[in-house]
């Protein structure tokens, strides 16, 4: 019963050749063609995947400063507010230097991509630094909300638009080499 259930599986399970009933295990030469020209070595998947690990990170703290940031809107969750910056700084700082050891020689345009990473993680560790530096000076008089607010916070803006620019250039080359190395592709919000 088994071989005859296996014989009618290999005989009715689809092989993606044309329908003149070969069964050669032989590979189309349009196929060897495409496997032989376009290969990616392994050390370019994992130079993308150890990248792409650097960016999920940066996106599971990017959670924790939004958690911060909605606990810094009141005085009395302000030290819940400061300890999730700095927990965020700390993180951003070993984003950083991993970022810098990493190996990106197998990746196109690979300086390119670390230098754009680089600066966006730069420029958001210096925006979690003044909001750190913000919700610090503002808990020993803060009654009610904090003010200015998380927000207004003076200085943050500009760096948040260096940020935001540099993760806009870091995506246009990461895009296609997630493409070709079986990596997720990314919006900007997602670096």
């Amino acid at each position: 019963m088994t071989v005859a259930a296996g014989a009618v599986l290999y005989v009715a399970w689809p092989s993606g050749d044309d329908s003149s009933g070969k069964t050669g295990a032989h590979p189309s030469p349009s196929n060897t063609q495409v496997a032989q020209k376009n290969p990616i070595a392994p050390a370019t998947k994992e130079q993308a995947a150890a990248l792409n690990a650097i960016l999920d990170a940066s996106v599971d703290t990017r959670r924790i400063l939004a958690g911060a940031l909605g606990r810094a809107g009141k005085c009395k969750t302000l030290p819940q507010a400061i300890q999730g910056f700095q927990v965020v700084a700390q993180r951003r700082q070993n984003q950083l230097v991993r970022t810098r050891n990493l190996q990106v020689d197998k990746l196109a345009n690979g300086e390119r991509l670390r230098a754009s990473l680089t600066e966006a993680l730069t420029a958001s560790l210096q925006v979690d630094q003044v909001l750190l530096q913000w919700a610090q000076q503002n808990q020993p008089r803060c009654h009610g909300r904090p003010k200015p607010g998380a927000a207004q916070v003076p200085g943050r803006a500009p760096i948040e638009q260096r940020a935001t620019a540099a993760k806009k250039k870091f995506v246009v080359l990461w895009n296609p080499v997630a493409k070709r190395t079986g990596q997720p592709l990314r919006n900007w919000q997602r670096v």
